[in-house]
């Protein structure tokens, strides 16, 4: 008896923590990646705000949105993946909502990855620019009066790439590579999902609910079909009805 009850006891906690591998690693996804953004909001942003008389810098504000709403897009794809496979249609339904959900939370977290992602390598871009000799160049001719307005317009064109990036410029590659991430990371918390197993009780129960759901509605379609053929009047075609005379 002992044996049994701590197989039974070890198979109900397996049961519960099937899904224990899955929650942990796409939360280390996910806070690896934040800690990107973390990184890029503390550098980037200094500005703070009095409240109640406590300063409060912004960019801890800011990360504290961008790290809730990664896990909280996560835990809306994990009620999406339990709740697709709910034999109950009404649940079935709010997974779509629960998946919409899930993509919405993911956009702040998302866009600071990919801000950080770009920074490094736009810093890198002004600094090679300011050590080399087209700086020196494009300077010279911004500054040269006997050149003519067309090429002083092109070199302080060029010049704008020596001031020094304080935030991050749109980079598609960056973004693409946080979407590719983010959206993996997602796909699997949603796809590797492990569903509670259906118990035989509630098998049973589920199956008799959707055999009285069917006839109910069989014994509606029967008794609309009924009250069609009894207000069906039985008439000649229009065309026959054009030579048939009434009969007083």
């Amino acid at each position: 008896m002992t044996n049994i009850s701590m197989k039974r006891k070890s198979g109900k906690l397996a049961d519960k923590l099937r899904n224990a591998p899955l929650i942990v690693l796409t939360a280390i996804v996910s806070l690896s990646l934040e800690a990107f953004g973390w990184g890029y909001i503390f550098l980037t942003n200094t500005d703070t705000a009095n409240i109640l008389g406590i300063v409060v810098p912004l960019a801890l504000v800011e990360a504290i949105i961008i790290s809730a709403t990664g896990f909280l897009a996560l835990i809306a794809a994990f009620v999406a993946a339990e709740r697709r496979s709910d034999p109950r249609g009404s649940q079935r339904r709010q997974a779509f909502a629960a998946q919409c959900l899930a993509l919405v939370l993911l956009v702040p977290p998302m866009t600071k990855a990919a801000e950080a992602f770009a920074f490094p390598a736009q810093i890198d871009a002004y600094e090679a620019y300011i050590a080399s000799p087209q700086y020196q160049a494009d300077l010279a001719k911004a500054n040269d009066q006997t050149l003519d307005s067309i090429a002083q317009l092109q070199a302080a064109t060029s010049l704008s790439r020596a001031v020094r990036p304080t935030r991050a410029t749109f980079d598609i590659g960056a973004w693409i590579w946080a979407a590719f991430i983010y959206g993996a990371n997602l796909l699997a918390a949603s796809l590797l999902w492990r569903t509670k197993p259906e118990t035989a009780a509630e098998r049973e129960r589920r199956l008799k609910a959707q055999a009285v759901a069917k006839g109910r509605a069989t014994r509606a379609a029967n008794k609309l079909a009924k009250q069609q053929a009894e207000n069906t009047i039985q008439r000649p075609s229009w065309f026959r009805g054009l030579f048939v005379r009434k009969v007083a």
